[in-house]
């Protein structure tokens, strides 16, 4: 007897069981934001926290959906577009009196929610294959170590989370891109943190 459950359901169920079971676009920046928010320092005991991640939220979900239609052509729109994301939450936080949110933090929110879409796939969200070239690598402690490796120094001394200045981390892209130009960010990242977690387990 043939499975009534198709090879679709199945990963549909994978899926759900990783992202949840919310919209596409929703699940990758909820997953993106655990991926980081341990970093928070002392944020738990924020009285508004909730709401302030909320509205953090709100807008990625907001600029990711602009996206779709938004004319980048090239590295520095998308640069450009990445830069004011992460300046808008650290922005977000601050207003509301959490002063300890980082530009690093918001490049690994913002970054792993790319990843995150393209795990997905463009059957199940389309419009954002024509920004894969542009991405930014998701800068945290087994890439960092990784680049290390490789003979790579990096030009911060403070831990990623911490990363307050955009500059110092554009040019952290730039020099990756740079040392790697034979392939996409993504892909090089993606060997890179594969490699070292395989090595480390």
């Amino acid at each position: 007897m043939q499975s009534e459950i198709t090879q679709e359901q199945w990963t549909a169920y994978i899926y759900d069981l990783y992202f949840g079971a919310g919209t596409p676009l929703e699940n990758c920046i909820n997953r993106a934001y655990r991926d980081f928010n341990r970093t928070l320092h002392d944020f738990a005991t924020q009285e508004n926290g909730k709401s302030i991640t909320d509205e953090a939220k709100k807008h990625l979900m907001r600029e990711f959906e602009k996206l779709k239609t938004t004319p980048i052509k090239n590295q520095v729109d998308f640069d450009i577009w990445h830069q004011e994301q992460c300046l808008t939450i650290q922005a977000i936080y601050t207003k509301n009196n959490y002063q300890s949110f980082h530009i690093g933090q918001a490049q690994k929110w913002i970054n792993m929610t790319f990843k995150y879409i393209f795990s997905y796939g463009e059957y199940d969200m389309p419009g954002y294959k024509n920004l894969y070239p542009f991405c930014h690598v998701p800068l945290d402690n087994i890439l960092i170590q990784s680049l290390k490796d490789e003979g790579y120094s990096v030009p911060f001394q403070t831990c990623w989370s911490k990363i307050s200045d955009y500059k110092t981390y554009l040019n952290v892209q730039k020099d990756f891109r740079n040392k790697f130009k034979d392939s996409h960010p993504l892909d090089t990242e993606f060997k890179l943190w594969n490699n070292a977690r395989t090595k480390n387990s």
